[in-house]
C-alpha cells in the first residue's frame, strides 16, 4: 500500500543530518531511571515526557507525536512488547524508533523482544555514550526516512499527475482519431493497445458519394511517440475523404506529410481501401501491413493483396509511387485488414498465433456470417490470458452497400443558397488524365456554388461513370467484355494502368450548365473524348437483372437522369438531370 499522496513537496539536496530538539517519550521506567533519563536528553538538548502503562502510553503518543520512543522493559517486559508492538501498527509512514532499555543485563531477553517491532536495544548499567549514538543512529534513520517518504510523495504526485495528463490526452486523441462517423454498420473492429496510446489506429468515413474508405495504419514503436504521427494522418484522412478523394491521392498526401515531419527511424505501415457500390468495386493499397484479404461468402479468399509499397513517410514525394489494386466485390463479401500483432500475438508458451492459422480460419469458413467473432475467439483462446506484446488491431469491412445512390439531407445554409444560371468546363489532356481524376472536384463545385450536398451520390454516379467511360473505352480502347469474370476484371484493371502509363496523346472536354427554375434546376452536362467512340444504338442490359460484371453503369445512370443520350460516333454524351428544393 502506498503512502497518502499530499501536496507535492520538494525533494531536498541535503546531505541527512540527526535531528536535533526531538521529542522523546519515555515509557514505563522508575521514578528513578526516568529522572536519569530525563537529565541526560535535557542536556543532549531534546524535550522529554513519559507515560506508565500501555493505555496512557499510546494517549500521549498520539497527543504529542514524539520522534522517538524510549521503553523500559525493567518493570514488565510482555507490556513493554505490547506497547511496542502497538506503537509500530499505527504509524505506518511515519517511522518512530522505538529503543528497548534494561538496566540489568537482560541481552536474551531483549533480543527475543525485537521481532516486536523494536529498532534497537540497551542493557546493562546506564551508559550516556552508549545511548547518544544508539540515539543518534535512530535520529539517522527516521531523517532519511522521512526524505525518502518525501521524495515518494513527490514522485506519487508526479506520477498521478503523468496519470491524469495521459487520460485526457487519450480521451482527446481518441475522440480525433475515431468520431462518430467511424460507427459504421457494416464495419466491425477490433483495437486493442499494448498502452495507454496505441501504435496502430483505425480510420473509417463515408465518402460523399455514397461509397465508404477505411484504413488501418500501424507505427513503429508503441505509445506516445508512435502515435504523434496518427493525428496528422487522422486530419488528412478525414479531410480528403469528406471530399471524395481517391485512395491513392489520399496515401500520396498522408505520405508526404509524415516524411516532413517524422524522425529517420519512424514510418508508418497503412492499409486503405475504399468500396463503390455503385460500380461493385474496392480499391486496395498494402504498404507494409501483413496481407489484406476479400472473402467470398460460401467460399475461400477471393483475392489477396500482399504489400506492394513501401510504408508511409519513408520516401520523398517524388519518388512514392502507391500501387492501387482493383477488384469486382458482390454483397456479403468481407474484407480483412489486421496489423502484425495479431499475427505475432503469443500464448503462455511464446509460441505466436502466426498467419498461418489466421489464414485457415477464414479460408475454412463456410460464411462470411459470424467470421469476424470466430477470429476473436480463436485468438482469445489462443492467447489464454497471455499479456501482449504488440497493439492488436482487426477490421472486418462488409460488401454490403446499397449500390442504388440515396439522397442526403440538406443542412441549413444550403438551403439559404440562391437559385442561380452558371456553366464551368474543364479540358484535360494526356499527361493530366494520367494522374488527375476530376469528378471530386466537379462535385465540390456543385456543392458550393448550388448547395447540392444532397444530390451529391447521385451526381457522383452519373459523373463518375460518364468520365469513366470515356477515359477507358473512349482514350484507352479497353473492351469491358474483358471484365466477364473475375481474373478478367483484375486483367481489365492491369491493362488499365499499363495503358495509363504509356499514354501520350488524347483529349476529354467536361462542360457544365445549371439553369435554375422556380423550385430547383437542371443540370446539363456534356463530356465529349478524342477516342473511336462505340455503337451506342445497341441494347442495353436492365439494371434489375444484370449480372455480369460490366455494362451495368450506364443503366444506373440513365434510371438516375431525366435524359441520358449519345452523340456522333458515341464519343459525345449528354446528361440531364433534374433536381428539386426539398
Amino acid at each position: 500500500m502506498s503512502p497518502p499522496v499530499s501536496e507535492s513537496p520538494k525533494i531536498s539536496e541535503q546531505t541527512t543530518q540527526p535531528e536535533l530538539g526531538c521529542l522523546v517519550l519515555v515509557v514505563n521506567a522508575s521514578k528513578t531511571d526516568e529522572r536519569v533519563f530525563s537529565e541526560f536528553l535535557h542536556a543532549e538538548g531534546h524535550q522529554v515526557c513519559s507515560a506508565q502503562g500501555m493505555e496512557q502510553a499510546l494517549r500521549v503518543y498520539f497527543q504529542l507525536k514524539p520522534d522517538i520512543v524510549l521503553v523500559d522493559l525493567s518493570t514488565n517486559v510482555r507490556e513493554g512488547e505490547r506497547i511496542v508492538r502497538a506503537v509500530k501498527e499505527q504509524d505506518e509512514y511515519q517511522f518512530v524508533p522505538v529503543l528497548l532499555i534494561s538496566l540489568q543485563r537482560e541481552d536474551a531477553l531483549l533480543v527475543k523482544s525485537m521481532p516486536f517491532g523494536a529498532d534497537d536495544f540497551i542493557s546493562g548499567s546506564f551508559d550516556a555514550d552508549v545511548l547518544h549514538s544508539k540515539m543518534n543512529a535512530m535520529l539517522r534513520l527516521r531523517a532519511q526516512f522521512r526524505e525518502q517518504l518525501n521524495r515518494h510523495r513527490e514522485l506519487s504526485h508526479r506520477h498521478q499527475n503523468i496519470i491524469r495528463e495521459h487520460d485526457r490526452a487519450e480521451r482527446i486523441f481518441t475522440r480525433m482519431l475515431h468520431p462518430s462517423v467511424f460507427n459504421l454498420p457494416n464495419v466491425r473492429h477490433l483495437l486493442s493497445p499494448m498502452g495507454t496510446f496505441s501504435g496502430d489506429f483505425l480510420l473509417a468515413a463515408p465518402t460523399p458519394f455514397g461509397g465508404q474508405i477505411a484504413m488501418v495504419a500501424d507505427f513503429t514503436g508503441h505509445g506516445l511517440s508512435a502515435a504523434i504521427g496518427a493525428l496528422p494522418t487522422s486530419n488528412i484522412f478525414y479531410g480528403m475523404a469528406r471530399k471524395g478523394f481517391s485512395v491513392r491521392d489520399i496515401v500520396v498526401e498522408i505520405n508526404e506529410r509524415l516524411y516532413k515531419i517524422l524522425p529517420p527511424e519512424m514510418f508508418m505501415a497503412a492499409g486503405v481501401i475504399s468500396y463503390e457500390p455503385q460500380r461493385s468495386l474496392v480499391s486496395v493499397w498494402n504498404g507494409g501491413i501483413p496481407e489484406i484479404w476479400l472473402k467470398a461468402n460460401g467460399s475461400g479468399l477471393k483475392a489477396t493483396f500482399a504489400s506492394r509499397s513501401l510504408p508511409l513517410g519513408i520516401l520523398p514525394a517524388d519518388q512514392f509511387d502507391p500501387q492501387i489494386e482493383r477488384m469486382e466485390v458482390e454483397t456479403q463479401d468481407r474484407i480483412y485488414i489486421f496489423s502484425d500483432g495479431i499475427i505475432e500475438a503469443e500464448n503462455l508458451n511464446s509460441e505466436r498465433f502466426g498467419l498461418h492459422t489466421l489464414k485457415t480460419i477464414v479460408e475454412e469458413a463456410h460464411t462470411t456470417q459470424g467470421l469476424f467473432n470466430e477470429i476473436i475467439l480463436a485468438l482469445d483462446t489462443f492467447r489464454d490470458g497471455q499479456e501482449q506484446t504488440d497493439d492488436l488491431t482487426l477490421m472486418e469491412f462488409a460488401c454490403d452497400l446499397d449500390p442504388v445512390p440515396s439522397m442526403g439531407k440538406v443542412t441549413a445554409s444550403e438551403a439559404n443558397k440562391p437559385l442561380s444560371d452558371w456553366q464551368t468546363s474543364l479540358v484535360l489532356n494526356g499527361p493530366t488524365l494520367r494522374s488527375y481524376d476530376p469528378v471530386p472536384n466537379i462535385l465540390q463545385q456543385l456543392v458550393e456554388i448550388q448547395g447540392l450536398s444532397v444530390h451529391r451520390e447521385r451526381l457522383y454516379t452519373v459523373f463518375s461513370e460518364l468520365y469513366t467511360n470515356a477515359l477507358e473505352h473512349g482514350i484507352l480502347g479497353l473492351d469491358s467484355s474483358m471484365k466477364v469474370n473475375d481474373e478478367g476484371f483484375q486483367a481489365y484493371i492491369e491493362l488499365r494502368e499499363q495503358k495509363l502509363e504509356q499514354l501520350v496523346n488524347g483529349q476529354i472536354e467536361i462542360m457544365i450548365t445549371h439553369r435554375a427554375h422556380s423550385n430547383g434546376g437542371r443540370i446539363h452536362l456534356e463530356i465529349l473524348d478524342t477516342g473511336p467512340g462505340f455503337d451506342h444504338t445497341a441494347p442495353l442490359p436492365l439494371l434489375r437483372n444484370n449480372k455480369i460484371l460490366f455494362r451495368r453503369g450506364i443503366p444506373l445512370v440513365k434510371a438516375i437522369c431525366s435524359e441520358l443520350t449519345y452523340l456522333g460516333r458515341g464519343n459525345h454524351v449528354v446528361a440531364c438531370y433534374d433536381w428539386h428544393q426539398v
